[in-house]
């Protein structure tokens, strides 16, 4: 069935929605309609709604879909998504494909110690993504100078050193325990390496932080009258 024709013609989504629910159990036919070598509308209507979508058509699509904003995870985040051979894109030229080699559950710290060099930020964030990565590597992406999402990566690692972990929460300009970016912040916090007594000043200035909002927005009346 060519279902690209049909997806492209103004006023056809439901005839879409009715054909993918027609296959949506028969993982045959869902081959059948990716194999269309024109219906990359359709293969990403199925991977995104169909448990059944065969791991070479998410394959597929990665290679250039990371996402909607209905299904973020989808291609590669879908449970038929392979695994198994991804080792053979870590050469590969388009970073898109490359980035994946370090799903593979072959892949070694050598690969992820390579990665954390590579030029393209986004296969150095999956490098300072992975538990695997060296304390030294993770102090060197912490400082990334390309690559803001490969920062905010490696402060979520536990990989990274505790010392390195705790001098940056405490920065000015980029801690919870400081006024910074907000967003770094939250990055920095999700760290499950953050110790203790640290986690514990973050909780009273957040305690502190919003007393002063609450006092800030008390009005001048009620104020006189406690």
């Amino acid at each position: 069935m060519r279902f690209a024709a049909r997806v492209m013609t103004p006023g056809n989504g439901a005839e879409l929605e009715a054909a993918a629910a027609q296959i949506a159990h028969h993982p045959g036919k869902v081959r059948d309609a990716g194999d269309d070598p024109e219906s990359g509308v359709v293969r990403l209507f199925l991977a995104e709604s169909n448990a059944d979508a065969p791991p070479d058509l998410l394959l597929g699509l990665w290679s250039w879909w990371s996402g909607s904003f209905s299904h973020p995870g989808i291609p590669r985040d879908h449970p038929n998504f392979p695994r198994r051979g991804l080792l053979r894109f870590a050469d590969d030229p388009d970073p898109r494909m490359r980035r994946l080699a370090l799903d593979d559950p072959d892949s070694t710290t050598d690969l992820v110690e390579r990665f954390s060099h590579d030029p393209d930020p986004n296969v150095r964030g999956e490098a300072a993504a992975d538990p695997r990565l060296s304390p030294e590597s993770a102090v060197r992406l912490a400082e990334d100078a390309d690559g803001e999402e490969v920062r905010w990566q490696v402060w979520r690692n536990p990989a990274l050193p505790t010392d390195a972990l705790v001098s940056l929460l405490l920065r000015e300009d980029t801690g919870p325990m400081g006024t910074g970016n907000p967003s770094r912040s939250h990055n920095a916090a999700q760290n499950p390496a953050i110790p203790p007594d640290i986690m514990r000043r973050m909780i009273q200035r957040a305690a502190e932080v919003v007393a002063l909002s609450q006092a800030s927005t008390t009005r001048p009346d009620q104020a006189s009258t406690t």
